[in-house]
């Protein structure tokens, strides 16, 4: 589960997964299915872990762009979902790729469901990446941009990485420069703190999206909706 910058990382999940034997992929690539329909009993193409992983205790600082460092609690709004990610703005492949992929993920939904979605971003290099640089980056990939999450508090950062099991070293990279070697997995968060899916990279936007309307369509029925 964990890259250095510009390596696939699928492989490595998949034996990290086997090997651990806490990881259960759910259905194949949803890219041979219709997404114009689903049912809250469809399969997910998600990995799904059990037990789940539980961060609705995990505060960080918004620093998106006109909120000044409010806490945020990672829990999605209340029948919605919350996508979080950890990477950094500097990185050259895997990151924006990612980014790039959530965010049509997002398009590829009904225009009713996609205001049930939130996207946030967690730095893994707050010295580069303050929360403009963050804004904009999410803004260049997440219609109507996301949530910038960035503290330079490194025990409250390791907390918020171990409660994802996040790992994220720094790599020295040519005379002064640096890069890092990160977890590359896309975190599916519900409304009570609870992680209920996670990507690899490499997921499709479509299964990415077709896996988002299964799950709302499940909360849809546990609340009667």
């Amino acid at each position: 589960m964990t890259t250095r910058t510009g390596r696939s990382v699928a492989p490595l999940l998949v034996v990290l997964a086997m090997a651990a034997g806490v990881l259960s992929a759910c259905g194949g690539g949803a890219d041979d299915r219709s997404s114009a329909r689903v049912s809250a009993n469809d399969e997910l193409s998600g990995a799904v872990r059990t037990p789940p992983l539980d961060v609705g205790s995990v505060t960080l600082p918004n620093e998106t762009d006109g909120v000044g460092g409010v806490p945020f609690t990672m829990r999605a709004a209340p029948d919605g979902l919350l996508l979080v990610y950890f990477g950094f703005t500097s990185c050259p492949d895997i990151c924006p790729t990612t980014l790039s992929d959530i965010g049509r993920a997002v398009k590829e939904m009904p225009a009713t469901e996609r205001g049930r979605v939130d996207v946030a971003m967690v730095t893994v290099d707050p010295d580069r990446d303050t929360g403009a640089v963050l804004t904009s980056y999410l803004d260049t990939f997440v219609k109507g941009g996301g949530i910038a999450l960035r503290t330079t508090d490194p025990v409250r950062q390791q907390a918020a990485q171990d409660a994802f099991r996040v790992v994220a070293e720094r790599i020295p990279e040519g005379d002064d420069g640096y890069t890092f070697e990160h977890t590359a997995v896309t975190y599916v968060v519900d409304d009570s703190g609870t992680v209920v899916l996670e990507w690899p990279f490499g997921i499709s936007p479509t299964a990415m999206a077709r896996d988002l309307e299964i799950l709302l369509a499940r909360a849809d029925r546990e609340s009667g909706a």
